[in-house]
């Protein structure tokens, strides 16, 4: 998928701009106020300062490392390559106990001899990424599994409800098991879905839980995340059609609200570009292009080093989820039609 290509690439510039993530959070959510919610006006006076924007930081650099492990990248890129091969609906019994490997000549997927694929699933190599490509490096270098356990009218009857397990874990014996989520089918007459489920990095683990739709013009997620350890919540709207993506955060840290609004569209003539504005207490604080290459501070100020640390790890948040787990869901189990 080109334009997934384009937005990963954008998304990877703003990562090694400056968003290395730090050990740690001890900053500490809280519920949203209404005004995050859209209760309330927002005021046109810029904000002039993110709250505890330290704090902040490793916060937000807690929760972006399981959101964007190498596993879910993977993960990510595998879908990419065989979305109508693992699509629920095209898995049959034949399909199940098959591992997937990569081949090198054929650059494509293909099924091996291995049998340690588990009973019921279809498992599928995850390898580093080429980021240049959107697939397996070369020489190849194994860093896990995932494992997707389809449930469908072929595998499990007429009237079985379509879902899909999936389990992302490392490689090796006795793995590190780093995402383990589900898919459902939505109520009859609805095209659409809930996905829910965790993801972790050993240090921290977000809980999930998105509910997605689709017309003929694109999909639509709406999900609410949290951190095992901390009360706050975090909720998350995104809008993807064919060309362009929408994804909001809105969350509360202390006693502010933050926002953060992203568009990214590849036009026709193959050309990328887009917005990411971030907000605080409903005022802005940020305005920025799609790569974070400019960033226009409170009233026109230049941004403090960590005030710049701290847009990038929330402009990585924006769009960890979406894409690493809401996205490959989407595409894999078709919006549970």
């Amino acid at each position: 998928m080109t334009r997934q290509t384009m937005i990963l690439g954008l998304l990877i510039l703003a990562i090694t701009g400056g968003c290395s993530v730090g050990a740690g959070s001890h900053a500490r959510s809280t519920a949203l106020p209404a005004a995050v919610l859209g209760g309330g006006a927002a005021a046109t006076s810029a904000a002039t300062a993110l709250p505890a924007p330290q704090d902040l930081y490793l916060q937000l650099a807690a929760i972006n490392r399981p959101l964007w492990g190498w596993q879910l990248l993977s993960f990510r890129a595998v879908v990419e390559s065989l979305a109508a091969r693992l699509e629920i609906h095209h898995v049959a019994r034949a399909d199940l106990g098959r591992t997937l490997v990569w081949d090198q000549e054929r650059s494509a997927y293909v099924a091996s001899l291995r049998t340690d694929a588990p009973a019921g699933a279809v498992r599928v190599v995850l390898y580093t990424i080429d980021p240049a490509l959107d697939r397996p490096a070369i020489p190849l270098a194994e860093i896990g599994v995932v494992d997707m356990y389809p449930q469908n009218t072929t595998i499990g009857g007429p009237v079985s409800v379509p879902t899909m397990h999936y389990v992302v874990s490392a490689a090796g014996p006795n793995p590190m098991v780093y995402a383990d989520f589900s898919a459902v089918d939505g109520e009859p007459g609805c095209a659409c879905a809930t996905v829910a489920g965790w993801v972790t990095d050993v240090l921290t683990r977000v809980d999930f839980s998105a509910r997605y739709s689709f017309d003929e013009d694109g999909v639509r997620f709406t999900a609410t995340a949290h951190l095992a350890s901390q009360p706050g919540v975090f909720q998350f709207d995104a809008t993807m059609e064919e060309s362009l993506l929408h994804s909001e955060a809105r969350f509360a840290v202390q006693d502010d609200s933050l926002e953060t609004r992203g568009m990214l569209l590849d036009d026709d003539d193959g050309t990328s570009g887009g917005t990411f504005t971030v907000r605080v207490n409903g005022r802005p604080f940020t305005d920025s292009n799609a790569d974070l290459t400019t960033v226009i501070g409170p009233q026109g100020r230049s941004l403090t080093s960590i005030e710049r640390l701290t847009v990038r790890q929330l402009y990585v948040l924006t769009y960890g989820l979406l894409l690493n787990v809401e996205l490959p869901t989407y595409l894999t189990f078709n919006c549970g039609c």
